[in-house]
């Protein structure tokens, strides 16, 4: 439900994972390279699929892409899942072979189909996304059902943010928290912002609930609600204002890249007169292309003197559309 992370980025972090588990899951085997390439040859898809690792890794034989792809192919065409997934992550990354999602997807869904819920997972996410192929919520759905049916948490946060809401199903809160409660049982950072944000809703919003997930979740480190904990001692939410807390929150998710808590802090101390400490805040958060950050850093380099410098970050502020630095640029004009 929350923004935390762009898409792409969850996604090469998720085929970082699956990569590492491919390469460990590699068969420890005990044949010459030579016994390996025959058996191979023979259509045993266990082997195929060890050749193709030992070409990926260079591993008793010279380090050759192309020869890892060609018996991977021939593995994975028998149904073999590690090497299914591993043609997939191969068309997603464009190892070995031209990136292509479309393929990507079509190697994602054959692993899926063997019961892989990371497989499942994936898929899940280039539907929802629309990447290889148009976007399907309701294919997204159908495999995040099965994955969360099978534990994988990360698949029961997302079906969470599907019925909160309503892509590819009938929009149902209840059903959300029931997937992001499941998914904080495993540890799901994301899940703990999700369930906070949930209880902040509406015309009656419970605080304290909210309050009590995004501390499980920041004490957990996860940066969203880290970022959230420290604004609610800013005074939000039935919180006492507490700057102290709000600094250390918000300074523990900034330093995780977490732009709206970099702003924040910026924020704060700039309006205490910590202008070192504002800047280096500011910058970070302009170095992410954030509006509200360059327009800090730029209200810095006013009180610096640096007036061209200050003019020409308040001019990029104003370019993303924030208002405040298109009013201090029209003041000056």
């Amino acid at each position: 439900m929350t923004n935390r992370i762009a898409t792409a980025k969850a996604f090469c972090l998720f085929l970082l994972a699956v990569f590492a588990w491919l390469c460990a899951a590699s068969f420890v085997c005990a044949q010459d390279s030579n016994a390996l390439i025959q058996a191979a040859r023979n259509g045993d898809a266990d082997a195929q699929f060890e050749l193709a690792s030992r070409y990926a890794k260079g591993q008793g034989l010279p380090l050759d892409m192309e020869q890892s792809i060609f018996w991977l192919e021939k593995s994975a065409a028998q149904d073999h899942v590690l090497a299914q997934m591993g043609l997939a992550l191969a068309y997603s990354s464009g190892t070995g072979a031209p990136k292509s999602m479309e393929k990507a997807l079509v190697w994602w869904e054959r692993a899926a189909d063997q019961g892989q819920y990371s497989a499942m997972y994936n898929a899940a996410l280039m539907h929802r996304q629309g990447i290889g192929t148009t976007k399907n919520p309701q294919k997204a759905v159908k495999w995040l059902e099965k994955a969360a049916g099978l534990g994988l948490g990360a698949a029961q946060n997302m079906l969470g943010d599907m019925y909160y809401q309503g892509q590819g199903v009938r929009q149902s809160t209840k059903k959300a928290v029931k997937w992001y409660e499941k998914a904080a049982e495993q540890k799901v950072g994301p899940a703990f912002a999700s369930l906070g944000a949930v209880y902040l809703q509406g015309d009656n919003p419970d605080y304290k609930q909210a309050l009590e997930w995004y501390r499980k979740g920041a004490d957990m480190g996860d940066a969203e609600c880290q970022k959230n904990l420290g604004l609610a001692y800013t005074g939000r939410w039935g919180v006492h204002e507490n700057l102290t807390q709000a600094v250390i929150w918000l300074g523990k998710a900034a330093k995780q890249g977490h732009t709206s808590a970099q702003v924040l802090l910026a924020k704060i101390y700039f309006e205490n007169d910590m202008i070192d400490l504002a800047e280096e805040w500011a910058r970070e958060a302009a170095k992410a292309g954030d509006p509200k950050g360059l327009y800090l850093w730029a209200r810095v380099l006013i009180i610096r003197e640096d007036h061209d410098r200050a003019e020409q970050v308040m001019r990029q502020s104003a370019a993303l559309g924030y208002a405040p630095a298109k009013a201090w640029l029209e003041r000056i004009e």
